[in-house]
């Protein structure tokens, strides 16, 4: 008996989370980034630079969403402008073009509405996290292309029955200490010897701005004898 009432109350869910629900959200954001690292391991919003990019949601539930997402801009970085001391008073600089995709995981605190007449919320904050990769070029190392881990979160507005407007801000914690140096004998490549431990030595990016997304194809569910579209 209680295993038919499982089975019961998960077939009713799955039902009313198809039922309306869109498949698919893309669209288009524009932004900002900074870098923190070896050359600046202090100061957030330091020498921003444009960058602009795609993305597209995967609708999984009100609350659920994977997110796929390539950005490209530049990244700009200067002991100069972080009053950073490196050993026997050294300073560097480094412009690099980069190309940021991801893969992330998005959690809604509030569930969002995508039909109309739900009685979900039109408004959300968001968390994220995931896996994404960055291909840098730039330097005498060349191409460098390296993992990253992405986490950070945002807003959601429901403005339109599919169209959603939102601000997202998130780091990216690279794998590799090749972000800020143009070869291995760079001032920053390792400037304290601490290449032994790659979780001290590596760098960090941010990325943050605003996006928009129009949702499409809606999900197409049969609950017994009825279909819904």
């Amino acid at each position: 008996m209680n295993r038919l009432i499982f089975v019961i109350i998960v077939w009713i869910s799955f039902c009313s989370i198809g039922f309306g629900q869109y498949r698919l959200a893309v669209g288009g954001a524009y932004g900002g980034n900074f870098y923190l690292g070896d050359g600046n391991p202090s100061y957030p919003f330091l020498q921003v630079q444009d960058q602009y990019g795609g993305l597209v949601r995967i609708l999984l539930t009100p609350r659920y969403a994977l997110k796929v997402n390539g950005y490209y801009g530049t990244l700009n970085g200067s002991t100069k402008y972080s009053s950073n001391y490196l050993p026997h008073d050294a300073s560097y600089a480094f412009s690099k073009k980069f190309w940021d995709m991801g893969l992330n995981l998005e959690y809604n605190f509030f569930p969002l509405s995508s039909a109309k007449g739900e009685t979900n919320y039109d408004f959300t904050p968001y968390i994220f996290t995931g896996f994404g990769m960055t291909l840098l070029t730039g330097g005498n190392n060349g191409m460098v292309v390296a993992p990253h881990l992405p986490f950070g979160g945002g807003v959601k507005w429901k403005v339109l029955e599919n169209l959603t407007l939102g601000a997202e801000i998130g780091m990216r914690k690279m794998f590799t200490d090749e972000l800020d140096t143009y070869s291995t004998g760079d001032v920053l490549n390792d400037p304290y010897n601490l290449n032994g431990s790659s979780v001290i030595n590596n760098d960090y990016y941010t990325c943050f701005g605003i996006f928009a997304t129009i949702s499409i194809f809606k999900h197409k569910w049969r609950c017994g004898s009825g279909s819904y579209n």
